[in-house]
């Protein structure tokens, strides 16, 4: 329809608080960064949102039971509250359904992949001669696309530096557009000497100078295809490989293209007609949604700009021996070099997780008055409370471990066995350091990889922390007990109370003069939790940027990489608040022509609302508009609101 824009979110994770893969109604556009300015009701009353910013997940509603939908756009706050900006959606459901309804459905890509399955079921039947039961079921599973590599569209688009903008050519532009562009400062298996800031610690008349390790650890010289050449003493963050170069691209095999995800939902409604005129009503719903993602940025990557070299030491026995000949002959102790973690590798642990449950419970009535002033006037009242649970986890490198287990050497008692050394320095803290090959691709073992990319919930830590020589103990540890792998936790909830009641006024000259007056409560509450304060693990602020001055760490950088733990990095603040709403409204029909030539039917509109926030104070919204049905399909329509 369109009256609606963008009201799908992507599968794939953002950041943070967002619900992938929901779906959220976007009247014209308007909610804009997630925001939830369309207001989504399920036969009349709000639905719980599924995220912080207010929007609802209309994929927990029970599809099967929709009768119809209804849309109201240009003006709404006045008559459905303050936050439909954008309008107002209503699902209306058939509570009188009886019978059973079950639908199953599969799918897959083109391409074969991503397979799908839907699978729902409703039924409804009577209980008595005055009780009514809905009962509805749905859920959704979907194989993740964890990568670009395989679509034939994708072409590795990026901007290289143009060697033809210089000074002496003032209109050629900074950057050109090419197919195929890759890193030039990292690979996956290693490129040495492949940092552009600072500069590496391998003389360029080194034969090791912009070398990287191929997949089965052997070294290979870095060519570059289309782009500056490094001849100027510059390495450059990017470069396209159409022209035969080397390199990896991170892209197209770290970022999803579709995740992993589950979806599953229930709905129960029963009501009771406790006399001719008075209906009872309880109702619960259910959901949830899961997805599950590569995480490009839980792996050990080096980024342009930042200090991110490894320090490989020669007495390393995971080097190549041609490679330690090298370093024998030009008289080398160590080299540096760029390492991006890959699928098979530091990759292989890094996902990203995102758990949503949504849950809510109403009561209510509806009364049609059958006497007195407002004879067949309709008043209806409900209470509702419903809570949202939105949770993000995150497997990530342990920066503490991850350079102790890199720095591998010959086990002095045992020349054949290979241990850290940090392990030969200090085997009271390091005595359990799994070394770690990260020359070329695979060549990992899984116990090393464990090692450095998670623990086990439960699990009692001791780890080393890292500090600058300024009066604290370089020798400090810290203990602590793991948990998951968790990143946030966003709990909303709502509770909502609302009265109302419409009906006729009097017969006016065109028709039915008709009303609606109502009042409500709302609270909305937020406790957000970006991590978890009982783990020092978690806390940057503890395991600053500085280099390490344990004498059983070799190599450390000094940048802010040295943090013990990159699962978390967010600078978003834990926070708890709610605010509530009291609002009372009023909205008139008045019909002004009926049958006439060229105005079968003309109708003024008017509504008034007045909410007030505990926070921000009074507001009123208003709308007045025409409602013009000038013939059979022909109807106009204009609004002015506040």
């Amino acid at each position: 329809m369109p009256p609606f824009y963008g009201n799908t979110n992507s599968d794939v994770r953002s950041g943070f608080f967002s619900s992938p893969g929901s779906g959220n109604l976007n009247l014209r556009g308007l909610n804009t960064g997630g925001s939830g300015r369309t207001l989504t009701l399920l036969d009349g009353r709000r639905v719980v949102p599924a995220t912080g910013f207010g929007s609802v997940d209309i994929n927990i509603l029970p599809s099967l039971l929709v009768q119809r939908i209804e849309t109201v756009t240009g003006g709404a706050s006045a008559a459905y509250g303050t936050d439909a900006v954008a309008g107002a959606v209503n699902f209306v459901l058939n509570t009188d359904y009886t019978g059973w309804q079950v639908n199953a459905q599969a799918g897959t890509t083109s391409r074969g992949d991503r397979d799908n399955m839907l699978y729902s079921a409703a039924w409804g039947g009577s209980l008595g001669e005055r009780a009514h039961l809905l009962l509805s079921g749905e859920y959704y599973t979907a194989d993740g696309v964890d990568s670009y590599a395989e679509r034939p569209w994708y072409q590795g688009y990026a901007l290289i530096a143009n060697p033809l903008a210089t000074a002496a050519n003032p209109y050629e532009p900074m950057y050109i557009p090419r197919t195929n562009v890759v890193s030039s400062i990292a690979t996956f298996g290693g490129l040495i000497c492949g940092s552009s800031n600072p500069a590496c610690n391998v003389p360029t008349t080194s034969a090791l100078y912009r070398q990287y390790f191929r997949p089965d650890g052997t070294l290979a010289p870095f060519v570059l295809g289309e782009g500056p050449s490094p001849a100027t003493g510059q390495n450059y963050s990017a470069h396209s490989i159409a022209g035969g170069g080397s390199g990896d691209d991170v892209t197209a095999s770290l970022l999803a293209l579709s995740p992993k995800a589950k979806r599953s939902s229930l709905f129960a409604y029963l009501d009771y007609d406790a006399t001719p005129n008075l209906n009872l009503y309880v109702q619960a719903l259910a959901g949830r949604g899961m997805i599950d993602q590569p995480d490009h940025g839980g792996r050990f990557a080096a980024v342009n700009g930042l200090d991110t070299r490894l320090t490989i030491y020669r007495d390393n026995p995971f080097l190549p021996d041609a490679v330690r000949q090298i370093m024998i002959d030009e008289g080398l102790e160590s080299f540096q070099m760029n390492f991006v973690g890959d699928r098979s590798g530091l990759g292989r642990e890094s996902r990203v997780k995102q758990d949503n449950k949504t849950t809510s419970g109403t009561v209510g009535f509806k009364w049609t008055i059958d006497r007195g002033p407002f004879s067949n006037w309709q008043v209806s009242g409900y209470g509702q409370y419903g809570k949202a649970d939105n949770t993000g986890y995150q497997q990530g490198i342990l920066l503490d471990r991850f350079y102790a287990a890199i720095d591998a050497v010959a086990d002095p008692d045992d020349p054949d066995n290979i241990v850290c050394y940090a392990a030969t320095v200090d085997p009271a803290k390091y005595g359990d350091c799994v070394p770690l090959n990260i020359f070329g691709t695979g060549n990992a073992s899984d116990a090393a990889i464990a090692y450095v990319t998670r623990f086990t919930p439960g699990q009692q830590i001791t780890t080393p922390l890292f500090f600058q020589p300024d009066g604290y103990d370089s020798g400090k540890t810290v203990t602590f007990t793991s948990g998951i792998g968790k990143v946030y936790n966003t709990d909303t909830s709502q509770t909502v109370f609302d009265l109302s009641a419409q009906g006729k006024v009097w017969d006016g000259w065109a028709g039915p003069i008709a009303a609606a007056v109502g009042v409500d409560y709302r609270k909305e509450k937020i406790v957000q939790i970006v991590y978890d304060p009982s783990n020092p693990s978690s806390d940057p602020s503890i395991f600053p940027a500085s280099p390490a001055v344990n004498p059983a760490l070799r190599g450390v950088p000094s940048n802010p990489a040295t943090r013990s733990s990159m699962m978390q990095n967010s600078t978003v603040a834990n926070v708890h608040g709610q605010y509530t709403v009291k609002e009372a409204f009023t909205e008139w029909q008045v019909p002004l022509l009926a049958g006439k030539s060229g105005a079968e039917q003309l109708n003024l509109l008017a509504a008034a609302r007045y909410a007030d926030y505990s926070g921000s104070g009074g507001v009123w919204s208003w709308k007045t508009g025409l409602d013009w049905q000038v013939l059979d399909g022909l109807r106009l329509r204009g609004t002015v609101s506040r």
